[in-house]
């Protein structure tokens, strides 16, 4: 299952974490749990930033290729989302067509929301660049710049508008990748060999798919999606390396408390 949209809320939760970490540490009122805290909130920041460094140099570092000069290996492509047949997906909450989606459902039980199902799309689609087009297997692949969609109930006219709720209203949230939207890829570049006996299969001639070496496997969705995805990692980087700073000045202060209540 590919990890759509996970990407901004694990920065999100690694930062916030070590934010948190850190005030605990704060006040805590003995230096061993102060310093552990404290060192424990350091250690986190330092590698959500080794990670966030990590893939903004990969997507810095990668040089744009075009699909039918493509070389085989890590590569990074820029095109537009095409459906992989000629009947696109539908998504299964609203129906819209679309070539790739994620959705969850959630139902209000008077205080908090349940998660009744979630799901996404493991469908291959097609990048097209002026060259040729590309089959995207988006299994493993970190999903980004998609904007969710959110409705209660049935009330898809009511997206998004506030209202009053009622124990048992169901949410309804949508990401959508449709076709002709701007897409932004870097993964494993793969060519099989034709086949004339399958002419069914030569719009998957090529594939993006996720290397096996360990490397990340990113789409983005957007017309800016290179430049965004750079300044996304380049800014989850700075606020984990605040945190990291701060983490190890707060150490004095830890150590400076008492070893009892």
């Amino acid at each position: 299952m590919a990890r759509t949209l996970r990407e901004d809320y694990r920065q999100l939760l690694t930062g916030g974490g070590g934010v948190a970490i850190l005030a605990f540490s704060l006040f805590a009122p003995q230096v061993f749990i102060a310093t552990a805290s404290a060192a424990l909130a350091a250690g986190l920041a330092f590698f959500a930033w080794v990670d966030c460094y990590r893939r903004g140099r990969v997507v810095a570092d990668t040089p744009t290729s075009l699909i039918a000069s493509a070389a085989q290996g890590y590569v990074e492509l820029n095109g537009v989302a095409r459906p992989l047949s000629d009947r696109p997906l539908c998504a299964p909450l609203s129906g819209a067509p679309c070539v790739w989606y994620r959705y969850r459902a959630e139902r209000y039980g008077g205080s908090d929301w349940a998660l009744e199902e979630e799901g996404e799309s493991a469908s291959p689609f097609l990048i097209e660049d002026a060259s040729g087009a590309c089959a995207i297997v988006p299994e493993g692949a970190e999903m980004t710049g998609l904007s969710p969609t959110v409705w209660y109930n049935d009330d898809t006219d009511g997206a998004g508008g506030w209202r009053r709720l009622a124990r048992g209203d169901r949410r309804k949230t949508e990401w959508l990748l449709r076709e002709g939207e701007a897409v932004h890829a870097v993964g494993s570049f793969v060519t099989r060999s034709e086949d004339p006996r399958d002419p069914a299969g030569a719009a998957e001639r090529h594939q993006l798919r996720k290397p096996g070496d360990g490397r990340p496997f990113l789409v983005r969705v957007g017309e800016d999606g290179e430049a965004a995805g750079r300044a996304s990692y380049g800014r989850w980087a700075l606020v984990h390396l605040l945190v990291f700073v701060l983490a190890l000045a707060s150490l004095p202060h830890a150590l400076g408390k008492p070893w009892g209540l």
